[in-house]
């Protein structure tokens, strides 16, 4: 009597198995998996956080001179693009406003500046806290800068039209309220107009600011909400909501 064994089911998915296994290594080399992980995006961006002076005619901006773009074959993956950047010149530069005169006023970097309306200061942030300092209408006066703030995270500082106030974002909920402040110069005080608020800006012409806020729909982002306030009736008014996408 001849007996036939039956094979384990399992022997008959073996060849299939293998089929898998080396169509997968083929389609996913290791090779491929580093080229994702390059990246061809420039590190730094050569120009930064342009404002334009109240006379119209001057242009200030974060420059980091970008000097030669190259090329590097990587196998066969994505050419690497190379970045060379020239540090010894990085800083704050001003231009005129049709491009000439390029030249650098400040061997460092000025987070979210912005003039007074009549150009003489020029603030910013730096570390956190908002700094002003004057200008000349070709330099500015390092050795009288004045820090207008000293605790919580500050930016993005904004002058109201007759240059005594500026509005700021505080982003760091804690001992101080977050949100949009403003600090009148002459009396050195403080006021929140707008708690979770951030980039206030002033109306050119009117005293009113323009804030935002995040637009929450049961407990959910979906978008912004543009708030003005007025500092005469200190009260916020809902202006537009802004959402996704």
């Amino acid at each position: 009597m001849n007996i036939i064994k039956k094979k384990h089911p399992l022997f008959y998915w073996i060849p299939i198995l293998l089929v898998i296994i080396i169509l997968s290594c083929k389609k996913h080399p290791e090779s491929e998996q580093f080229c994702l992980s390059v990246s061809n995006h420039p590190v730094h961006i050569p120009y930064d956080n342009p404002v334009c002076h109240p006379n119209g005619e001057l242009i200030g901006f974060n420059h980091i001179p970008l000097t030669d773009v190259s090329i590097e074959e990587n196998g066969n993956c994505t050419p690497i693009i190379i970045y060379t950047y020239n540090y010894d010149l990085m800083g704050f530069w001003i231009m005129n406003k049709d491009g000439s005169n390029m030249r650098r006023v400040l061997p460092y970097f000025l987070n979210t500046p912005a003039w007074s309306s009549d150009g003489n200061w020029i603030a910013s942030s730096y570390g956190g806290q908002i700094y002003i300092m004057p200008f000349d209408g070709q330099d500015f006066d390092t050795s009288s800068v004045e820090v207008l703030t000293n605790e919580g995270n500050n930016f993005s500082p904004s002058w109201n039209n007759q240059g005594n106030v500026i509005a700021f974002s505080q982003s760091v909920c804690g001992d101080v309220d977050c949100g949009a402040w403003i600090l009148d110069l002459d009396t050195n005080s403080k006021e929140l107009i707008g708690r979770y608020g951030s980039y206030p800006t002033w109306h050119p012409f009117q005293n009113t600011i323009l804030y935002v806020t995040n637009a929450l729909l049961d407990g959910n982002d979906i978008g912004d909400n543009l708030w003005v306030y007025d500092i005469d009736d200190r009260s916020s008014t809902l202006l537009k909501i802004l959402s996704s996408p």
